[in-house]
């Protein structure tokens, strides 16, 4: 391939936050699970087009050294609840995305079948931030992941965000339209005037 033909295969960064956050939440929902299953595979080319270069160096390193320890990283009945996209600056290259959801997950001793640490059996609730990057041909790949809160699965009903900091999101159900998390509640300002839909109309509360 020509340095021409690889220029015009390389997808253009979106300016406005709309579009941003339309990309990002079409991304989480391809990668929640995609991702999870390549570290339970200990398959680091499997995140190549999901991740940076950054986090697939690293990722690599793990997987190695558990292969080297006879470990491995489980994540089974994962449920995403829903995704708060962090309204970025126009032009942004990174992006914060918060996933609520539940799932069983556990570092288990291949050779043994025994859990290190976490649990296969009990089903927890997890608040995890999700940095994006817009980097090369693979457009918006996950960075970093951090955990922001981590609980029973029960304390974390659908439309709960323990730990979300305030501040404007898009959710996954109107990913182009913002809400103010307040700490407690999700709210539209009154007058705010709210990002176009996909088809171009404004979005109502």
């Amino acid at each position: 391939m020509g340095v021409l033909e690889l220029l015009q295969s390389m997808p253009v960064a979106p300016v406005d936050d709309a579009t941003i956050a339309r990309e990002v939440h079409a991304r989480v929902k391809g990668s929640f699970g995609a991702i999870p299953r390549a570290w339970s595979n200990r398959d680091a080319d499997a995140l190549e087009k999901l991740v940076s270069s950054d986090y697939l160096a690293r990722a690599r390193g793990v997987i190695d050294t558990q292969d080297r320890d006879f470990q491995v990283t489980r994540l089974e009945d994962d449920e995403l609840l829903d995704v708060a996209v962090e309204r970025p600056g126009q032009g942004a290259k990174t992006v914060n995305a918060y996933l609520a959801f539940v799932a069983r997950n556990w570092l288990e001793d291949l050779r043994t079948g025994e859990v290190l640490s976490g649990s296969e059996e009990t089903l927890r609730g997890f608040v995890q931030r999700w940095t994006f990057v817009f980097e090369g041909r693979n457009g918006w790949v996950t960075h970093r992941v951090r955990s922001v809160w981590t609980g029973p699965a029960e304390d974390l009903p659908r439309g709960a965000w323990p730990g979300l900091k305030p501040g404007w999101y898009s959710r996954s159900k109107r990913p182009a339209a913002w809400r103010r998390w307040t700490g407690e509640s999700w709210k539209k300002a009154r007058g705010e005037r709210t990002a176009p839909s996909a088809d171009g109309a404004p979005e109502s509360s």
